[in-house]
């Protein structure tokens, strides 16, 4: 519901054509996008109206919301932040922090692996590990197929963030019936929340997007599952750490046919060896990260680039040391802040009451079950007697070991 002083002091009841006239937009896709979202102003029912000067006013503030629009919040906090943010792009105040901090977030490559993790952790409950990291040049190339092919168990979810030295990071979400999703974003080209979405503005991006960039995400991107084009992307990579990123594949050069940035020349520039890093994560509670997203089909990550910004549940530590007790654990809490200015909980093991033969003293655990052991509660243990596997830190990469409810 809208009012344009200019118009009436009444509710708008249509959008006048005239008005729709003076859209400005720089193709036709944004354009049409625009007169939808002030036809869904315009019948959405709330309890005070957003009020508008001129209808000028209203098409600068749907043109800053548009490409605002598109994030999915599912939490009481990320709403409360979807309505700041609204409030922002209609009426232009501070829209530009909100641009800086999706920008921060979401307009670089080798950031956006970390930061899908990061929201789908710290909003959803989501445990996640990582469980291996994989380097692969020329002389072990034949590793990358197998390892980016990798196809999980039933049920289950992995991540794989891929790192092409020096030009490109990019994640592949791999589901048990197949089915694979690529999530990323590309410096000075595009946003991670322009890629996973329809929409045809990048709220980092202030420019127009190239057509063949739009329809690269319509074919790679949006959510959709790449399974069926998979082994091509695959093949591409694998022919590039072999012979370099200028390398033709059927008489045609091998980056130009991945849906990175086939425009982008500094990879063709490029001619040292070429190494691929992948690190792998799996996930331990697909279901439980589902339900409470409401997203039962798709990309989970996806959902993670459409989260917003809010602070992490906080961590009850004697909820988790009592239930660490309970395991003959006992454990030193502590927090340490990462480079990005976030709070990084620990708990490292001080003694071990069952580690006879793989003693946990000293090693920092990571998860309970299923459960991240930040939220671990008494109520996550199985019965006593019962054994429940437990992941640690070493090197960077989870283990784990079992021990019994006592």
């Amino acid at each position: 519901m809208i009012i344009v002083k200019e118009y009436s002091d009444n509710p708008v009841d249509k959008f006048p054509e005239d008005v729709q006239a003076q859209v400005k937009a720089p193709d036709e896709p944004t354009r049409a996008a625009i007169i939808a979202l002030v036809n869904a102003l315009i019948a959405e029912q709330s309890p005070a109206p957003d009020v508008f000067g001129t209808w000028a006013d209203l098409l600068a503030g749907a043109s800053r919301l548009l490409p605002a629009s598109v994030f999915r919040p599912v939490l009481p906090a990320e709403h409360q932040v979807a309505t700041r943010w609204r409030q922002s792009a209609l009426s232009g105040t501070d829209f530009k922090d909100i641009r800086n901090a999706v920008s921060v977030a979401w307009a670089k490559c080798g950031q956006t692996p970390e930061v899908v993790i990061g929201r789908l952790r710290d909003n959803y409950g989501a445990t996640i590990s990582k469980t291996q990291a994989l380097t692969f040049k020329k002389a072990d190339s034949d590793g990358i197929t197998p390892a980016m092919m990798a196809t999980p168990g039933p049920g289950e979810v992995l991540l794989l963030e891929c790192t092409l030295e020096g030009i490109h990071t990019f994640l592949i979400e791999v589901h048990s019936s197949g089915a694979r999703y690529l999530i990323q974003g590309y410096q000075n080209g595009y946003s991670a929340v322009w890629w996973v979405s329809s929409c045809p503005v990048d709220l980092v991006i202030d420019q127009p997007v190239p057509p063949g960039r739009a329809d690269m995400r319509g074919a790679s991107g949006a959510g959709k599952d790449i399974a069926a084009s998979y082994a091509q992307v695959v093949q591409m990579v694998v022919s590039m750490v072999r012979d370099g990123y200028d390398v033709l594949v059927s008489g045609r050069s091998a980056w130009r046919q991945l849906p990175f940035d086939p425009s982008d020349n500094a990879p063709l520039a490029y001619h040292g060896e070429v190494a691929l890093y992948v690190n792998v994560y799996r996930f331990c509670n697909p279901q439980a990260v589902r339900d409470r997203t409401g997203v039962q089909a798709g990309a989970l990550s996806v959902q993670g680039v459409l989260s917003l910004p809010v602070d992490p549940p906080a961590v009850d530590r004697d909820g988790v040391l009592a239930a660490l007790a309970m395991l003959g654990l006992q454990a030193d809490y502590s927090t340490v802040t990462d480079v990005q200015g976030r709070t990084i909980h620990r708990f490292k093991v001080t003694a071990d009451q069952q580690g006879q033969q793989q003693a946990l003293t000293g090693k920092i655990l990571t998860r309970v079950g299923a459960t991240d052991v930040t939220r671990l509660r008494q109520t996550d243990l199985p019965v006593r007697g019962q054994q429940i596997e437990i992941g640690y830190n070493q090197f960077g990469l989870e283990k784990t070991v079992t021990r019994s409810v006592q």
